[in-house]
């Protein structure tokens, strides 16, 4: 599928503070030097240019395959000799915008546009940024004082220039009056125009052009290699190459020869037809060849015929390009759209990169005069747009390409055998006039058809026409099969054109929803299988964002209403109720998703606007009602009232107000009140002060109402006052005793007029004397004339037992547990009068420990406990050593 793609053209305002000198036919020239020698000292397949090379006056020495010219004295060097001259004598005139001071550039520093003077002698370190600022013809000049002397410029290993926001290397100048050298590892951009020699050191990468008018060139690879290549020139149209040949009755063959037997080993795979004008290919799997397995027979006649015009027409194309060292080629040599030729027999290694120059148009034709053999492994890599369908070969020989390589482009043999070994991949064609062909487990597809469809998903309503384009660019016999998922359609009921470049399905329903994607077939074999579209009902309107009701602070203020609504074209109405509101007088936006009333009259104030929203199908939805009124005056109907509150306790002020967006700002006195301390509630309706203390006193509480449109309102004052608590009351008890089952709590205090209280029982008295108080512990507390009651005296009554009911021996009984303490004695009994002679009476506490050992001697006994301390305790009754029974006896609290 194609992509379009829109060039967009930007003018900028303001001046471009540099001008560029013009290259003339320099600009053709990556390396050049008009007197000196130019000298590749490393090893040359590791040197990768693109761009012409030349000397006017000295040698080319030790350069591979060069990606343009390689010249030497002659008449284009002596024009770029000028050329080079005359840029040089340009930016020795042009006038700086400043001066640089330090000679050392770089150190992570940014320029923007401009002419800038070197003071001297130079060098560039870390890294320099030129910023364009959004502009792709700002021009950047860096230049030497025009000599004499002469002054040299050089970097440091690992420097480099970044350009930033549309810089272009194209507009980027260098003047150098002396020798210029480029450290290891320098990444180098723009023009540079030197009077001396130009030395660039191993791995350094130039995206620009080193021309010099007096001086040896002398690049060095090392063992890293080294990169140079023209800058891309935004002005220049895309470079498209030579025209590319015309295939006809051999389009369809992946593989042919003309004259040779065509075989293989069972398993090679082919997007195409396979054929020979000689016989049947031999050990080819019909399951494995998409196409025709084709013998000599009137196709193959006329592939033969095809074959030889398009070898000739690439046989007699004259060559852009010739690349010098045919045993080298590869070694990530990089090639661009022309037509290059190589007079020898090829040795490929490594890799081949085709760059497109961002042209997926561009044509390359290599043109060898010599047999091709391609290494193991080795690969033709594409990149900026280049195509398979774009790239030729023509071999003057035999080819042989090698286990697992990765081969682009058509090759057309002549009077060569073809061999594509194991595991090799052709994006291309195999053709040659005469020679045999021998395949063994590779994969080769034909170049595909250019495609384009005019929708990626389609949305309709259902009942309309949905309709699927598919457009082939190029010449062909193109014939189609649509399909619904990989179910073949075919013409009737509401299908049309199900073997055309046009599906029509009228009318849609359900059952048509769904991915549909094509077939195309050319000469009846199938060259593209086109991407899925999916066919959709348009989705429901939906309101995502109800409009909101408003108040506004009087007749003439602006409103509007909005509405968020999801769909496909939609479209609006407004309405007032159930009559439809239209653009006039203070109305606008009545058919869009905001709907504006300016100036609002009294009439504009009603409950009920509303949205009709219509998608592309007819169906409606309709928006919730919204309110428009006026904000009313603010009035304070509930005025806060005076409090007086005991001492501790917490207080509120509150106020009631009706209007439109009220706040609150409650005060003492002119001064703001805020959450914190023990005010709450300081911007709400109601105020609380808790734990009420003197501070608190005031005559002069009072709130700030505020609302949308209203002036702000004060309420009146309320006072809060405050009554003491009386203090906590003296307690005098007297304990129940063993004698005396109940108490007597005594309250007294130093203030009079109290009224005492004990919570839990409900005794309130003011004589402060309460009897009968059975053992347990109160909370006792006093209250004043004014309702303040005093803080809390807490109080214990305790009790005592004097037995714990009888023990049968031997039995179960039981567990004991009482609330009084001990006294100095309790009386136990034991109901085995026969026994008890014999019965000892152990008590332990709750460690286990033994703190009592007794011989019993009768059945009622009284243990001296005033030996133990509040506890738990536990007994066992013993009889001629055997257990007779135990559990817990009594606690003490």
């Amino acid at each position: 599928m194609s992509i379009l793609i829109t060039v967009t053209f930007m003018s900028f305002s303001g001046t471009i503070l540099a001008q560029a000198p013009s290259l003339g036919t320099a600009a053709n020239f990556v390396l050049f030097t008009s007197v000196g020698a130019m000298t590749n000292a490393g090893t040359p397949y590791l040197t990768l240019l693109t761009g012409n090379v030349g000397t006017n006056s000295g040698s080319n020495t030790n350069f591979g395959n060069v990606n343009g010219v390689m010249h030497t004295g002659n008449g284009t060097t002596t024009q770029c000799a000028a050329d080079v001259l005359s840029a040089y004598n340009f930016l020795a005139g042009a006038i700086p915008d400043s001066t640089i001071v330090n000679p050392v550039l770089g150190n992570n520093s940014s320029f923007k546009a401009g002419t800038y003077q070197l003071s001297g002698t130079s060098s560039l370190n870390q890294s320099i940024t030129l910023d364009a600022l959004g502009n792709p013809n700002a021009v950047f000049i860096f230049k030497m004082p025009a000599g004499p002397p002469n002054y040299a410029f050089s970097t440091n290993v690992n420097a480099q220039v970044k350009l930033i926001n549309g810089a272009q290397a194209c507009n980027v100048f260098w003047f150098v009056t002396g020798a210029v050298s480029l450290g290891s590892g320098t990444i180098m951009k723009g023009n540079i125009i030197a009077g001396g020699a130009i030395t660039m050191a191993a791995s350094t990468k130039l995206e620009g052009r080193a021309l010099t008018t007096n001086g040896a060139v002398s690049i060095n690879n090392g063992f890293l290699g080294l990169s140079a290549h023209l800058p891309v020139d935004i002005s220049a149209t895309l470079n498209t190459g030579p025209a590319a040949p015309v295939f006809v009755e051999s389009k369809p063959y992946a593989v042919f020869s003309s004259l040779g037997p065509v075989s293989d080993d069972g398993t090679s795979h082919v997007t195409g037809s396979v054929g020979s004008n000689t016989a049947l290919p031999t050990g080819w799997n019909p399951l494995f060849v998409s196409g025709q397995i084709e013998g000599m027979n009137p196709a193959t006649v006329g592939a033969k015929g095809d074959l030889l015009l398009v070898y000739n027409s690439l046989n007699t194309l004259a060559a852009d390009i010739e690349l010098l060292y045919p045993a080298q080629f590869g070694h990530n040599l990089v090639l661009t759209p022309h037509s290059y030729i190589m007079n020898g027999a090829v040795t490929f290694t490594d890799t081949l990169i085709l760059n497109g120059t961002g042209n997926k148009d561009a044509v390359f034709i290599i043109k060898i005069k010599g047999a091709f053999a391609s290494g193991v492994n080795s690969r033709v890599i594409l990149t900026n747009k280049a195509q398979a369908k774009n790239i030729y070969w023509m071999v003057d020989g035999a080819v042989s390409i090698g286990d697992n390589s990765v081969f682009k482009g058509t090759i057309i043999a002549n009077n060569g055998a073809i061999d594509l070994l194991q595991g090799a991949s052709l994006d291309g064609r195999a053709l040659t006039t005469n020679g045999s062909i021998s395949t063994t487990g590779m994969i080769a597809v034909l170049p595909i058809p250019e495609v384009e469809i005019n929708h990626e998903n389609l949305f309709v309503c259902a009942g309309d026409s949905a309709g699927f384009v598919v457009t082939v660019i190029g010449k062909g016999n193109y014939t189609y099969q649509w399909r619904k998922g990989t179910v073949n359609l075919s013409n009737g009921g509401n299908i049309k054109g199900a073997t055309t470049n046009t599906l029509v399905i009228n009318p849609t329903s359900v059952a048509d929803l769904g991915s549909y994607n094509v077939l195309i077939y050319d000469n009846l074999q199938l060259a593209y299988t086109s991407a899925n579209s999916t066919l959709y009902f348009h989705p429901v309107p939906i309101i995502t964002k109800q409009p909101v009701s408003q108040a506004v602070c009087g007749v003439g203020s602006s409103v509007s209403f909005s509405v968020t609504a999801t769909g496909d074209g939609l479209t609006y109405q407004w309405r007032k109720g159930t009559t439809n509101l239209t653009n006039a007088g203070s109305i606008s936006g009545a058919s869009s998703d905001t709907l504006t009333i300016n100036p609002m009259v009294i009439g504009d104030a009603v409950t009920n606007y509303n949205v009709v929203v219509t998608e592309t199908c007819g169906r409606v939805v309709t928006s919730t009602n919204a309110s428009l009124s006026i904000s009313s005056s603010i009035v304070i109907n509930t005025q806060p009232a005076s409090q007086i509150a005991c001492q501790g306790s917490h207080v509120s002020f509150s106020v009631a107000a009706l209007g439109d967006g009220l706040t609150y700002q409650w005060r003492k006195g002119t001064v703001k009140l805020s959450n914190k301390g023990n005010i709450g509630g300081a911007t709400s309706a109601t105020l609380t002060v808790f734990s009420v203390n003197t501070v608190d006193v005031a005559t002069d509480y009072n709130v700030v109402v505020s609302g949308t449109c209203a002036s702000d309102i004060t309420s009146s004052n309320a006072s809060l006052a405050i009554n003491l608590r009386p203090s906590a009351p003296t307690v005098a008890v007297i304990h129940p005793t063993c004698s005396l089952p109940s108490g007597t709590i005594t309250v007294t205090s130093t203030k009079t007029g109290l009224t005492f209280s004990i919570d839990s029982l409900n005794y309130t008295n003011t004589t402060g004397v309460f009897t009968a108080v059975p053992a347990g512990t109160y909370k006792v507390t006093a209250k004043n004339a004014n309702g303040c009651v005093s803080t809390e005296t807490i109080v214990t009554l305790t009790g005592c037992i004097t037995s714990i009911g009888s023990i049968d021996a031997g039995k179960d009984r039981t567990v004991l547990v009482y609330p009084n303490p001990f006294v100095n004695s309790v009386t136990i009994t034991i109901n085995s009068p026969s026994e008890i002679n014999n019965c000892i009476l152990k008590i332990y506490n709750t460690l286990g420990t033994e703190v009592l050992n007794k011989k019993i001697t009768k059945q009622t006994t009284t243990l001296d406990t005033s030996h133990l301390n509040s506890g738990v305790y536990f007994y066992k009754v013993v009889n001629d050593w055997q257990l007779m029974q135990s559990g817990k006896l009594i606690s003490k609290k």
